[in-house]
C-alpha cells in the first residue's frame, strides 16, 4: 500500500471512529496530490460539518464521475434533482429499402379506384375511421392537460427561458507543443497544490483547465471572475498567485498570496507561494523565502512541497549536504518524486559526486519525463563528466519548450565551444545578447569563441564591454590581455596583466597570471623577467593548472634557461 492509499484509509478509519476534524486533516493532504478521487470527495461530503460544504463536495465527486452512486443518493438527500445518466440508444443496422407507407396507400388506393364495389365500401369505412379518429384526438388531448394527479397543467406553445451561464471559450495553447500533450506523463506537470470544494461555475472550470495547460493570462482572467461571486477563496486568490508569478509578475503574485494570508492566517499553501515569491525575484531574498517555507510547514506539516522548496534554498546557498538532510526528512512521507530526485542529482553535482549525479537525474526523468528542469540539470552533469556531445541532446528538448531561458542558452553554448564548433556557439550566444545585452557570462564566452576563432578585435569588443559592468572581472581582464597579446600588442598586454595582480584570488588563477605574464615578457624580450614568472608557474601543483599550460611553459622555460653552445674556431 502506498503512503497515499495509507493516508486515504486513515482518512476513512477517522470517520467511521466520528473524529472528523482529523478525517479532514488526512483528506486535505490526500487531495493535494489526488484531487480527481471521485470516492475521496464523497468521504470528504461525510467529514465536512455544514450542508453547504456537504453539497460542494458532492458535486465535486459527480463532476469527476457522473456515475458514482454515492454522489448521487447523497444530492438527492440534500434535495437536488439529479437524473438518471443518459443511455445510449444503439443505431440499427440499415435494412433494404421498403416501401413507405404513402406509398402503401397510393398502391392501395389506385387498386380500389379502379374496383366500382370496392370504392363504395372504401367510402363509407373511411368517413366512420375520420370519426372515430377525432374522438380519440380529443381524448388525447384532453389527458395530455392534466397531470396524474388530475390538476390541470398550464402549456405553453414554445418552451419557457431557462438561466444559462455565460459561455466561456476553452483556452487554447499557443506556441510549441508542450511535452505533456506530446508525452505519456507520469503526472500533471504543474501540480495543483490546493484543491477546496467549489461550485462547478463555468469561470472556475475553465480556470482549472487553462492552469493545467499553463495559460496563465486566461487562469487570471477566468479567476477573476470566479472571485467575484466568491471573494472568500483563499485557495482561488492561491492559483492566481501562481498565475501571476510564472508570468513574472511577482508584484501581483505576492499581492495575492498576502490576500489568502490574511483571508485565512492557518492557510499553509500561502506562504508557500510567497517564498516561491522571494525565490523568484532578482535578486532571491533566500532569507524571507526560508522563513515563509518554515512557517508553511508550521501550519501544515504535511506540506510536503515546502520541504522541496528548503531543501532548494539549501541548493541556491551552496549548502548539498543540508539540501539531502531536508530531503531525507521526507523519506517513506511521500511517493516516489522527480522534484526529489532533481535536488538529489543537484547536491550530488555540487558535491562533486558526478556518477551518483548522473544516475539520480536520469531517474527523475525516468518518473518524469515533462519536467523540464530535469534535462537542464542532465545536461550540465553530462558537461561535468566531460560529455559535451552527450549534454546537446537534453539541453536542446529543454530549449525548444523555453527557449528564452538563459542558463539553458549558456549550457548549450558551452557544450558548442567545447566541441570545438566556435561559429555556432557564437550564433547562440549573440542571440541570447540580442535579449540580454548586459550578461557578462554570455560576453565573456562568446569574447573566448572569438579568440578561438582568431577574431581579436571582436574578442577585444566583448572582453571590454564586461569590463565596463564590472570592471573586476578577472576573466574578461585576462581575456582582454590575451587578446591585445595575439594582436602583436605585447606592451598593451604586459600593463593589462599587470594591473590584475589584485584580482587573482585562487591560487589557480595566480599560476595562470604568472603563465600569460611569462609569455608576454618573453615577448618583449624581457628573458630574466620570463624566467621568474615562468619558475612562479610551475611552483603550484599540477593538479591546479591546465595540461597544455604546464606542458608549454615547461618547453619555454628549458629554452630560456639551457644555454646556446657557441661555435669554437
Amino acid at each position: 500500500m502506498t503512503p497515499e492509499e495509507r493516508m486515504l484509509e486513515d482518512a476513512k478509519a477517522a470517520v467511521r471512529s466520528g473524529d472528523l476534524a482529523r478525517a479532514r486533516e488526512l483528506l486535505e493532504s490526500y487531495f493535494k496530490t489526488n484531487p480527481r478521487n471521485a470516492d475521496a470527495w464523497v468521504w470528504m461530503s461525510t467529514a465536512v460539518t455544514s450542508e453547504h460544504e456537504r453539497r460542494l463536495c458532492l458535486k465535486r465527486a459527480l463532476a469527476l464521475d457522473p456515475a458514482n452512486k454515492s454522489a448521487i443518493l447523497g444530492l438527492r438527500l440534500l434535495g437536488e434533482k439529479i437524473g438518471e445518466p443518459l443511455k445510449l440508444i444503439p443505431v440499427e443496422k440499415p435494412r433494404p429499402k421498403k416501401p413507405t407507407l404513402l406509398e402503401s396507400l397510393q398502391e392501395k388506393y389506385q387498386i380500389i379506384r379502379e374496383d366500382p364495389q370496392k370504392w363504395t365500401n372504401f367510402k363509407i369505412l373511411s368517413g366512420a375511421g375520420a370519426f372515430a379518429v377525432l374522438i380519440l384526438v380529443v381524448f388525447a388531448i384532453v389527458q395530455l392537460g392534466r397531470d396524474r394527479s388530475g390538476n390541470e397543467v398550464v402549456r405553453f406553445s414554445t418552451p419557457l427561458p431557462t438561466a444559462t451561464a455565460t459561455l466561456v471559450p476553452t483556452p487554447t495553447y499557443v506556441g510549441p507543443l508542450p511535452l505533456w500533450m506530446k508525452l505519456e506523463a507520469t503526472f500533471t506537470p504543474t501540480p495543483q497544490f490546493v484543491s477546496t470544494p467549489h461550485i462547478r461555475m463555468e469561470a472556475y472550470s475553465a480556470a482549472m483547465t487553462a492552469y493545467e495547460k499553463q495559460n496563465w493570462p486566461k487562469v487570471v482572467e477566468y479567476l477573476t471572475q470566479y472571485l467575484s461571486a466568491e471573494p472568500n477563496s483563499p485557495d482561488v486568490l492561491y492559483h492566481m498567485g501562481d498565475a501571476y508569478r510564472f508570468m513574472q509578475q511577482y508584484v501581483e503574485a505576492k499581492a495575492a498570496y498576502e490576500k489568502a494570508a490574511n483571508m485565512d492566517p492557518s492557510f499553509a499553501p500561502a506562504y508557500l507561494g510567497l517564498g516561491r515569491v522571494y525565490m523568484s525575484q532578482t535578486p532571491a531574498d533566500l532569507n524571507q523565502a526560508q522563513i515563509a517555507f518554515e512557517k508553511s510547514i508550521a501550519l501544515n506539516p504535511s506540506l510536503y512541497e515546502s520541504y522541496y522548496e528548503l531543501a532548494h534554498v539549501a541548493l541556491l546557498n551552496n549548502d548539498p549536504s543540508l539540501a539531502i538532510q531536508r530531503l531525507g526528512s521526507l523519506n517513506g512521507l511521500v511517493p516516489e518524486s522527480s522534484l526529489a530526485d532533481y535536488y538529489y542529482a543537484w547536491a550530488y553535482l555540487l558535491q562533486g559526486d558526478v556518477p551518483l549525479a548522473l544516475t539520480t537525474v536520469q531517474q527523475a526523468n525516468a518518473l518524469d519525463i515533462t519536467a523540464l528542469p530535469v534535462y537542464l540539470l542532465w545536461g550540465q552533469i553530462l558537461q561535468a563528466s566531460g560529455d559535451f556531445q552527450g549534454s546537446l541532446n537534453p539541453t536542446s528538448t529543454f530549449l525548444t519548450y523555453v527557449p528564452a531561458d538563459v542558463t539553458g542558452t549558456l549550457v548549450l553554448a558551452n557544450a558548442y565551444f567545447h566541441l570545438e564548433q566556435y561559429d555556432v556557439a557564437v550564433s547562440t550566444l549573440s542571440a541570447l545578447i540580442n535579449l540580454h545585452s548586459d550578461n557578462v557570462t554570455a560576453l565573456n564566452m562568446r569574447g573566448q569563441s572569438y579568440m578561438k576563432l582568431q577574431d581579436y578585435a571582436r574578442a577585444l569588443e566583448d572582453f571590454q564591454s564586461v569590463l565596463s559592468i564590472d570592471p573586476r572581472s578577472y576573466e574578461a581582464s585576462l581575456g582582454r590581455g590575451k587578446a591585445l597579446l595575439a594582436s602583436d600588442s605585447a606592451g598593451s598586454a604586459y600593463l593589462q596583466f599587470t594591473r590584475m595582480n589584485n584580482l587573482a584570488e585562487t591560487d589557480a588563477q595566480k599560476a595562470e597570471l604568472a603563465y600569460y605574464r611569462a609569455v608576454t615578457n618573453m615577448s618583449l624580450g624581457q628573458l630574466p623577467a620570463a624566467i621568474r614568472d615562468f619558475e612562479s608557474f610551475l611552483s603550484y601543483p599540477a593538479e591546479i593548472v591546465s595540461p597544455e599550460l604546464r606542458a608549454d611553459a615547461e618547453t619555454r622555460y628549458l629554452q630560456l634557461v639551457t644555454p646556446i653552445p657557441t661555435a669554437t674556431p
